[in-house]
């Protein structure tokens, strides 16, 4: 059942990785979804963030950032998920990819500042020639019931360094399944 989510959980991210990098002067909130399975009741929300802009990779060796999206689902308790995708000529976070946390500074709209542990998961594939699709999953289930009073997440994994402004109202839209 494990392999069968995994799967399943690498075919969406690849999906709007690829979705998501090729659509980049959009609006975030033209791109937010919500579907449901009718047969089984299953909910998927997602949004696709807008890269460059609300999201970023502050600090990399090699990769620029490709294609950013948070999505929540009841089809698994590790939901919601933030996920960040990276290009680039050569592999950049290959030594790093048995890393399963990674350390975040979480910035809430009261001015907290939180220092937090995420899962997190590796993945990566040579999609053509030297160019290499790399990204990067954290898992905010810990975090759901305050995801959307969030301002920015900055978060490490391997060499890399990430931040994400959220745009509040999607990402209530998305915990909360809501139209």
């Amino acid at each position: 059942m494990k392999l069968i989510n995994n799967k399943i959980n690498n075919a969406i991210i690849i999906i709007g990785f690829l979705f998501a990098g090729s659509n980049f002067n959009t609006n975030a909130g033209q791109k937010y979804e919500l579907k449901e399975d009718r047969f089984t009741d299953k909910k998927t929300a997602s949004y696709t963030i807008i890269p460059k802009t609300e999201c970023k990779l502050t600090k990399s060796l090699k990769s620029r950032i490709s294609s950013c999206f948070l999505i929540n689902s009841t089809e698994s308790s590790m939901y919601p998920s933030l996920n960040f995708g990276t290009l680039s000529k050569g592999w950049d976070l290959l030594s790093y990819s048995s890393i399963d946390t990674s350390n975040a500074i979480v910035t809430f709209y009261d001015g907290t500042i939180k220092k937090m542990a995420f899962p997190a998961k590796y993945s990566g594939d040579s999609i053509y020639g030297a160019t290499v699709m790399e990204w990067v999953t954290l898992y905010l289930y810990d975090l759901e019931e305050d995801l959307a009073k969030i301002t920015k997440l900055e978060f490490q994994f391997g060499s890399s360094e990430y931040e994400w402004l959220p745009d509040r109202e999607l990402v209530r839209k998305v915990v909360n399944f809501e139209e």
